[in-house]
């Protein structure tokens, strides 16, 4: 009768886990997918830049002389990338506007805060460079497991929308490694508060509610053999412009087009 007992107990420990767990996952998946719908709205913030900033003014670069170069390397990254994938060259893409803005960091403060450089998005170039004490200092792995995550939840929705809305395994397992492999960098974020308190604000706030749960969430993702790092997942996928892309991506291709 113990014996029964303890079964019964684990049975319903285990029954009492899964009846708690999906409260949480679907408040996650919720925010992957709330924030991965920026994509669109980012999009289109691009091409919207990119028709208002034909290229850096002439004064601007003469203020911030950082900004040839820095816009001359981005142009030429961008018009490295060779592959067929477009969530793979997008996220290439944002991979190369972050490592441009971390190296050439003094030039964009110079181009956000002089006069001879406004372009009209001097909101989301604020956004953008508060981030940077996290992305290029305390967390640099964030750069790629943005990537990952939003590229994911949006593979992972096209995949489900495909199907009919029948939710198959594969959109449900592209989800979670998407979910997955932002355990290490939230856990860094929290780490580094200081570096990183500007992190989960404006359009990156629907991240935020994941930041919290990273002790429960890692131990559901190592329990299903996700990786939590971008080093660790077997692709690297994304479809998602943050403001940096934004930004910084139009007006500094702009300038080395000149």
């Amino acid at each position: 009768q113990a014996a029964a007992a303890r079964h019964v107990a684990h049975k319903w420990g285990r029954s009492r886990q899964r009846e708690m767990m999906p409260p949480l996952v679907v408040r996650l998946l919720l925010a992957g997918l709330i924030a991965g719908g920026l994509a669109d709205e980012n999009a289109t913030a691009a091409r919207r830049l990119q028709s208002q900033v034909a290229s850096i003014p002439q004064a601007c670069i003469n203020a911030c002389p950082g900004m040839q170069t820095a816009s001359t390397a981005l142009a030429q990254s961008m018009n490295s990338q060779n592959t067929n994938d477009a969530a793979a060259a997008m996220a290439a893409m944002m991979r190369g506007v972050y490592d441009n803005m971390c190296t050439h960091r003094s030039a964009y403060n110079c181009m956000h805060t002089n006069s001879a450089c406004q372009t009209g998005s001097s909101g989301t170039m604020t956004e953008a460079l508060n981030q940077m004490p996290c992305i290029c200092d305390a967390c640099p792995g964030l750069k790629g497991a943005l990537a990952h995550f939003m590229g994911s939840f949006m593979a992972s929705l096209a995949s489900g929308l495909s199907g009919g809305g029948s939710g198959n395994g594969n959109s449900q397992d592209t989800m979670m490694r998407g979910l997955c492999v932002m355990v290490d960098s939230l856990a860094c974020t929290n780490s580094n508060p200081t570096q990183c308190s500007a992190m989960w604000t404006g359009s990156t706030a629907s991240v935020s509610s994941l930041a919290g749960d990273t002790a429960v969430l890692r131990s559901s993702c190592e329990s299903q053999g996700y990786a939590t790092a971008v080093s660790a997942a077997s692709k690297l996928r994304a479809a998602w412009l943050l403001p940096l892309f934004s930004a910084v991506g139009a007006a500094a291709t702009g300038a080395a087009q000149r």
